[in-house]
């Protein structure tokens, strides 16, 4: 049985050149050991001393760490990309932006610094000129 006490593990699951899948995190809930795929991930939001981790599903855990802590753990997987102050988001979630705001999948608008703001742009614009000569 895995033991845990309100921590993140990262194992791998299944890696190959264009797929990474990875077991982002486990949990104590209720009791219960829980465990989610970083796939299913959506951002992570600063909730004071805490960290709220919101998934495509709608379910939110909070992790007793401050972002920082959160943000160091998934450094090496590049997966996610501080933007503000309080978010961390995954760049491939985004849809689109507006000036200091990013839309996500699920149509949730997160807040956006400058440095945020402009690496939003950069992805989101290449994603759409890499799209647009795909499709010619």
């Amino acid at each position: 049985t895995l033991q845990v006490k309100n921590a993140i593990m990262i194992i791998p699951l299944r890696a190959n050149k264009n797929n990474f899948h990875v077991l982002c995190a486990a949990f104590k809930k209720k009791g219960l050991s829980i465990s989610r795929l970083a796939e299913d991930m959506l951002y992570v939001k600063s909730c004071g001393k805490k960290c709220c981790i919101h998934f495509k599903d709608g379910e939110i855990i909070e992790y007793s760490y401050r972002l920082n802590i959160f943000q160091k753990k998934f450094d090496s997987l590049m997966l996610f990309v501080r933007v503000h102050r309080y978010y961390l988001i995954k760049l491939d979630e985004v849809i689109g932006y507006a000036w200091h705001q990013a839309k996500l999948s699920n149509n949730e608008l997160i807040p956006l610094n400058a440095a945020g703001y402009a690496r939003v742009k950069k992805f989101v614009d290449e994603k759409n000129n890499t799209a647009s000569s795909s499709a010619a």
